[in-house]
């Protein structure tokens, strides 16, 4: 079996472009997208949750990661012409992409760290992605939900609810309960697993795609932003952080992570689900090192070394 998808040739021509799925070399790109993927994604988790506790909305997120995204795909979107067709995607699958892995996605996953620590986000996302991708490949793309794959999703949902009833409060001497960030996260986590199952049922070009994605989702957040008008959470942040900020969320996550993701659903193809389980696992280690203190990133300008560590918990 191959996947197949087409790539665009000067500003007309698009040439078919065929990927054997199962040979060693599809493979292991494959793979290597998928690990570009789990980086960014990591990468994304660590900086939401510290962005959200210097005072970040999620239309803050939204706007770091659409406006930057869409800014740096601009050119392959404007490049394949027809743009009052989406570039022959139709409006139809775009907004069923950006549905799915647009502004709604950005809301649910960067608001679940206003209830619950990174640990939580770390975990239920990409567990929730992987049982939503098994789940709905067996409803839509006719993928059998064979005895390994239900009893993965019944550890995948053991570790989720584990961490909902054993997860400590956000902040120490609070009593407030973590499960509403624990449901968001989920949301977002299914809202990614649609994501990839539509990529793959329509076999979407994904750079393509992510250009797609990006510029309606920075026409829906812009003219919200502006209307706030309320331009100083960002410009708190400082010079260095706000960039190391855009470049997590616009460059990294809203453009590597996702064209990455679309490669690996493009040559990986019925292997996405595996995919999924071994990348949440790293995605979960890299949150949970770093909501100990192990890992450490350049988070803010904080006035006390111990103040960054704090953040990200």
């Amino acid at each position: 079996m191959s996947e197949c998808f087409c790539v665009t040739v000067g500003h007309s021509a698009s040439v078919p472009v065929r990927i054997a799925e199962g040979t060693i070399s599809s493979k292991t790109s494959g793979w290597a997208y998928a690990a570009v993927f789990t980086l960014a994604w990591a990468a994304y988790l660590v900086y939401s949750r510290a962005g959200t506790k210097v005072g970040l909305h999620p239309l803050d997120f939204a706007l770091l990661r659409y406006g930057g995204a869409a800014t740096l795909l601009a050119p392959a979107f404007f490049s394949r012409g027809n743009v009052s067709n989406l570039g022959g995607m139709g409006w139809g699958r775009g907004l069923a992409l950006t549905l799915c892995a647009g502004p709604i996605f950005i809301a649910a996953s960067t608001s679940g760290f206003l209830f619950a620590p990174l640990a939580h986000g770390a975990l239920a996302q990409p567990c929730s992605a992987t049982i939503g991708t098994l789940l709905l490949a067996t409803v839509f793309l006719g993928e059998r939900l064979t005895r390994t794959r239900i009893a993965g999703i019944f550890v995948l949902l053991a570790g989720i609810f584990v961490v909902v009833l054993g997860g400590r409060p956000l902040a120490h001497g609070s009593d407030a309960p973590t499960w509403p960030g624990d449901l968001l996260f989920i949301s977002a986590g299914c809202l990614w697993a649609g994501y990839s199952v539509l990529l793959r049922r329509w076999r979407i070009d994904p750079l393509h795609g992510a250009a797609v994605i990006s510029m309606l989702s920075a026409l829906a957040v812009l003219p919200m932003y502006l209307a706030a008008g309320d331009f100083s959470r960002l410009l708190g942040l400082g010079t260095g952080v706000l960039i190391a900020q855009l470049i997590v969320h616009g460059v990294l996550a809203g453009a590597l992570a996702v064209i990455a993701f679309g490669r690996a659903v493009v040559i990986l193809g019925g292997e996405i689900p595996t995919m999924l389980q071994a990348l949440g696992l790293v995605i979960a280690g890299v949150g949970l090192l770093a909501a100990i203190g192990i890992v450490r990133f350049p988070l803010r300008a904080a006035p006390h070394p111990d103040l960054c560590e704090r953040d990200i918990r």
